[in-house]
């Protein structure tokens, strides 16, 4: 399943082992996926078909897998386990080269960390902000990659930052979510919770909704970092909500796809039980919640009504899934665990293309 990435601290002490898992995006009609193998392809949104892939050379490979990836100021971000985060950018001739001149660089620039890049960049006009497992968030000049601030934290930083005005929000496996000057790195609060935070937090009307490895669903006060409410689920929260029309959307590994209600304390008001562990985030396109699944072998695909959490439509992968999916327009662009990218109609489930990348 790729390259074993190390042991996660759960709140109750447990060590379990994980392993690597494609990123995702589409960004003007083109989807990116990193893959296991250490690949960054482009493949066009409407047919699947290969653009480019770096490294450029299709017998070459990076020496460790690539990881999230992230858009903006034209270009592409994507991480690494090689403690690097690169910016590429995809209207560069050389990605469609046959073969690279000597010392020829096809990367905008790198940032080096002193331990792998694991989360996605949050990307704010001409800055962008970044955790490493080398347990720092970083600030970056988005068009030079160099460094502005960092901000060192209790433990390895998994989780993409939110942005919001003049501050960011981020999480770490040390259990806090922070709150940082977004200018300087300068910590407003912190707030702990009961376990490893891996994911990013959602930030609506002034709240922050974010998921923990204690199995617990926060609501946080984003100006005070004071706790407003939780709600339990049945084991750890890996991925980060969704929230539309008064509801955040939340998976769990216990299976399970809860929708509370931001009004009323995080009441529940419906769950759905998917039948295996859902470690990725949920997708939301107009009234259609999408999910993934991983069962250790295969994988499905979910089509449930945003309202009543009623199954529409589902399809099975063939390796499961830990990526959130993407919805752009009326396609639904799913990646599995080998990076294997599918496109399926949003209303029906039907698919489009798939494109499987080489071993």
């Amino acid at each position: 399943m790729g390259l074993a990435l190390a042991s996660v601290l759960s709140g109750c002490g447990t060590i379990v082992p994980t392993s690597t898992w494609p990123g995702l995006i589409v960004a003007g009609g083109v989807v990116y996926v990193t893959t296991p193998q250490g690949k960054l392809y482009a493949l066009s949104a409407e047919t699947g078909a290969q653009q480019w892939e770096y490294p450029v050379k299709a017998d070459q490979k990076a020496p460790k897998p690539f990881t999230a990836l992230a858009a903006g100021e034209g270009l592409i971000y994507v991480g690494s386990f090689e403690n690097k985060l690169l910016a590429v950018d995809p209207t560069n001739s050389l990605l469609r080269a046959s073969d690279l001149p000597k010392d020829a660089t096809v990367e905008k620039w790198k940032f080096d960390a002193k331990d792998a890049v694991v989360g996605a960049p949050a990307v704010d006009g001409k800055r962008l902000y970044v955790g490493s497992s080398d347990r720092n968030v970083y600030a970056l000049d988005a068009t030079n990659g160099s460094m502005l601030w960092n901000y060192t934290t209790g433990h390895w930083v998994w989780a993409t930052p939110t942005v919001a005005s003049s501050r960011i929000y981020v999480g770490s496996l040390d259990h806090n979510l922070y709150s940082l000057d977004a200018a300087t790195g300068q910590m407003n609060w912190k707030f702990e919770a009961g376990g490893a935070i891996a994911s990013q937090a959602a930030l609506q009307d002034g709240v922050l909704y974010f998921g923990a490895l204690d199995g617990k669903v926060y609501a946080v006060d984003a100006e005070r970092g004071e706790k407003l409410w939780e709600f339990s689920t049945g084991n750890w929260v890996w991925s980060e909500p969704v929230i539309a029309d008064g509801t955040v959307f939340v998976t769990s590994i216990d299976h399970k796809v809860y929708a509370l209600d931001t009004q009323n304390k995080g009441a529940k008001v419906w769950e759905f039980d998917a039948g295996n562990p859902i470690r990725a985030g949920a997708a939301l396109g107009d009234k259609t919640l999408y999910v993934v699944t991983d069962s250790g072998t295969t994988g499905e695909v979910l089509a449930l009504d945003a309202a009543t959490g009623k199954p529409q439509w589902k399809k099975t992968l063939p390796k499961g899934s830990l990526t959130t999916p993407v919805v752009a327009e009326d396609v639904l662009y799913v990646a599995d665990l080998d990076g294997r990218v599918t496109a399926f109609k949003r209303a029906s489930g039907l698919e489009l293309w798939t494109f499987t990348p080489r071993k």
